[in-house]
Parts: C-alpha cells; sequence; structure tokens
C-alpha cells in the first residue's frame, strides 16, 4: 500500500512540476510575443510620424527662408537705386542740374521731363556705369550714342556736358518718333528708339 502511496504523490507532484513549467514557459513565451508585436508597431508608427510631422515643417522653413532672402535682396537694390543720387556731390549735382535746364529747350525736350529721365537713370551723376555698359547721366550706350552722331572714345560719355548733349539729342528723337507720346518716348529711351510698346516699369518711374 505504501508502494502505492508513494507511486501516487510522486505522479501527482511530477504532473503539478511538469504543469508549472509549461505554464511558465507558455507565459514567458507570450511576453516575448506580445512585447516584440508591441515595440514594432510603436516604433513603425513613430518612425512614420516623425516622418510626417517633419517633411512638412523642413520645406515650410525652408520656402520661409528663401523667400525672406530674396526679399533683402530685392529691398537692397531697390535702396541702391533710390539712393543712388546721394553719392552725387551736391555742388556737381547742381551743376548737372544747371546744365539740363539750360540746353534741354535746345532739343525741343520738356525740361522737367529731361530732369526727371536724368534723375532715374543716374541720380544726376556724370561717373555712372551701367551693367549693360551704359555711361554717364543719361545712362547712355556707347552704340546708342554713336547712332545719332557721337564720334568720340566710349569713355568720352562720362564727361557731363557731352552726355547731356548726346543723352538730350536721343531724347529728342525718341520725342518725334513718338509723335510727342512722352511716355512712349521715356519707353524708347529706355529700350531703344525702335520700341512701339510701353515699358510699364520704367514708365513708372518716370511719371
Amino acid at each position: 500500500m505504501a508502494k502505492i502511496r508513494g507511486l501516487k504523490i510522486t505522479k501527482t507532484r511530477t504532473a503539478k512540476v511538469t504543469s508549472r513549467r509549461i505554464a511558465k514557459v507558455a507565459k514567458v513565451k507570450t511576453g516575448t510575443v506580445v512585447k516584440t508585436r508591441t515595440a514594432s508597431a510603436v516604433k513603425t508608427r513613430t518612425a512614420t510620424v516623425v516622418k510626417t510631422r517633419t517633411a512638412p515643417v523642413v520645406k515650410t522653413r525652408t520656402a520661409t527662408v528663401n523667400k525672406a532672402r530674396a526679399g533683402s535682396i530685392r529691398r537692397v537694390a531697390q535702396a541702391s537705386v533710390r539712393h543712388r543720387s546721394a553719392l552725387v556731390v551736391p555742388k556737381q549735382r547742381g551743376s548737372v542740374v544747371a546744365m539740363i535746364e539750360s540746353m534741354a529747350p535746345q532739343y525741343g525736350v520738356p525740361t522737367w521731363f529731361a530732369l526727371r529721365i536724368a534723375k532715374v537713370e543716374s541720380g544726376y551723376n556724370p561717373n555712372a556705369r551701367g551693367q549693360a555698359g551704359e555711361f554717364g547721366v543719361f545712362q547712355m550706350k556707347c552704340a546708342t550714342a554713336r547712332g545719332i552722331g557721337y564720334r568720340g572714345d566710349c569713355s568720352g560719355l562720362l564727361n557731363a556736358r557731352t552726355n547731356v548733349q548726346y543723352g538730350l539729342k536721343h531724347l529728342s528723337v525718341a520725342l518725334k518718333s513718338s509723335r510727342g507720346n512722352l511716355r512712349l518716348a521715356a519707353s524708347k529711351h529706355n529700350g531703344g528708339l525702335g520700341r512701339k510698346s510701353l515699358v510699364p516699369k520704367y514708365v513708372a518711374q518716370i511719371f
């Protein structure tokens, strides 16, 4: 009888131990799977959210910075044109203005119109040089001046009197070919005597 009892006890204990081990293993495996899947899901979702949120923000900030830089460059360029006349010595500027006032009537060009063109072009600066090869007060190109009779060196157009003389002559020709239309004459001074349409931005600066 003791034998049988001993056998039963051993069998019962073995069954309990085995049952506990299986439960423990199952728990560990289940925990691992849940933990792995959860971590993977969280990682994937987090990466997606971060990527989605970051991309538009970076793109928006870059566009804003580029726009700000472009605006800054544009303001500097406008300020340069606006204050160009301030770089001319007042006495020199007064001399150029007096010269234009004296010579404009001889070419049939309204004095105020000639003065306005000269101010916009160079701020009455006889030493002004343009990016496209323009010279002096009226920002005359050498080829343009030669087309209306100039025979000197290109550098000679930096002489105030010479530049005013050919600048006024150019305006006179522009006025005649425009039949007195000042806006078209201004556009021809800016874009060439052969121009048949207005240059809106330039006209807006003159009038």
